[in-house]
């Protein structure tokens, strides 16, 4: 399949002239496979051209099942891979496109009444039920992933109080919990590194992609709350007072889910990183190559992990499972996995180098990799 994309991609000039209906999926397939090579700039210019194209399809008056069928497949594809790219170019996608799909049918009841699945196996029917769940799945995880940008990452919320996102936090966190209680029951997963530590990941991993979407929303909508924290411990350092600017001490103690904020985007943080390899030390070598996507999310795990590793006030709060996985060995097999990954690109090479002098800058010591020399048995150095 992937090499079909590549003959496709290899023709990207043809595919920009060609019809609508023609050109639209390949565009997509096009911005896919470019993010799995880490080019997220030019995968945005053929998803925001997949957009224009779907808007003009949008305004055309089919009554075609199928062709609904399609239609509808294509948006909720682009808005999943849209929601990806722009998260990682710094940007809030734009739902135009996604917006079209209120004015088309339920097509989930339509193309079982349509279509049925009679003429399929029950090999065929047991896939196709299962792909269609995971994009619906993916699907709202994409839209709740917006939602948490659109209300914790602009400029006006910047290094907000608790107190102002502590709204925000409850009921996009209640969401999430939800979407994932209504998973069906062999679908869950670990949510912290000690389930992930001790429950071996299934072989093929079917459901990885929506377990990393499940920990990078999390992470999301915690990491603002341990920014603020962060923040206001080296500010305090600083000014060599412990009270902080919204009145109150830190003795004087935070609200629990202020402390649970950060506790779990740090875990989430160590699972992003994890993945499905457990192994001490890494063994990137024969681990699946990792999309733009994971590699973007992974990098700012480290760097997240390497301020709580600096910041007193979060060191408690660090992942850690006995002497097997601590956050030092999670931010050498950071390293480990960005090194990989800068043999075949610039860019995770330019991600490799900033977390490094990071590291350095933070917790001192030699630039690069400064942690893969632990072994379990020592763990951290500090």
């Amino acid at each position: 399949m992937e090499q079909a994309f590549r003959l496709a991609f290899a023709r990207i000039g043809e595919i920009f002239f060609a019809a609508d209906d023609e050109s639209t999926l390949f565009l997509i397939l096009g911005a896919h496979l470019l993010m799995s090579e880490a080019y997220p700039i030019a995968a945005l210019r053929l998803i925001q051209a997949a957009g224009d194209r779907l808007g003009r399809c949008g305004k055309r008056q089919v009554n075609e099942p199928w062709w609904i069928e399609r239609f509808q497949d294509c948006l909720k594809l682009h808005h999943v891979i849209e929601s990806d790219i722009l998260l990682t170019t710094d940007g809030l996608p734009s739902d135009a496109a996604f917006s079209l799909m209120n004015g088309l049918p339920a097509m989930r009841s339509l193309r079982e009444a349509e279509t049925g699945y009679s003429n399929l196996s029950v090999a065929e029917i047991a896939r196709k039920k299962f792909g269609e769940t995971l994009l619906e799945d993916v699907l709202a995880l994409a839209t709740l992933q917006n939602r948490i940008l659109a209300q914790m990452y602009t400029i006006e919320q910047a290094y907000s109080q608790p107190s102002v996102l502590a709204r925000s936090v409850t009921e996009l966190k209640a969401e999430l919990t939800h979407w994932f209680d209504d998973l069906p029951l062999e679908w869950h997963f670990p949510r912290d590194l000690s389930g992930a530590m001790t429950i071996p990941t299934p072989e093929p991993d079917m459901l990885a992609h929506l377990r990393l979407k499940y920990y990078v929303l999390e992470f999301l909508m915690c990491r603002p709350i341990l920014y603020y924290i962060a923040h206001e411990s080296f500010e305090a350092r600083l000014d060599h007072a412990s009270v902080s600017t919204d009145g109150s001490t830190e003795s004087e103690g935070r609200p629990f889910w202020v402390y649970d904020a950060c506790h779990r985007c740090l875990q989430c943080a160590a699972l992003m990183i994890l993945g499905s390899d457990t192994r001490w030390p890494p063994q990137e070598h024969a681990a699946p190559r990792k999309d733009w996507f994971e590699l973007h999310m992974i990098w700012g795990a480290a760097l997240t992990l390497a301020l709580a590793l600096a910041t007193p006030a979060l060191t408690r709060f660090l992942p850690k499972h006995g002497q097997a996985m601590d956050a030092s060995m999670l931010l050498a097999k950071a390293e480990a996995i960005l090194l990989r990954a800068a043999e075949a690109n610039c860019v995770p090479a330019q991600c490799l180098a900033i977390l490094c002098d990071v590291e350095q800058h933070l917790l001192g010591g030699t630039p690069g990799l400064v942690h893969a020399s632990l072994s379990p048995a020592q763990g951290p150095s500090s």
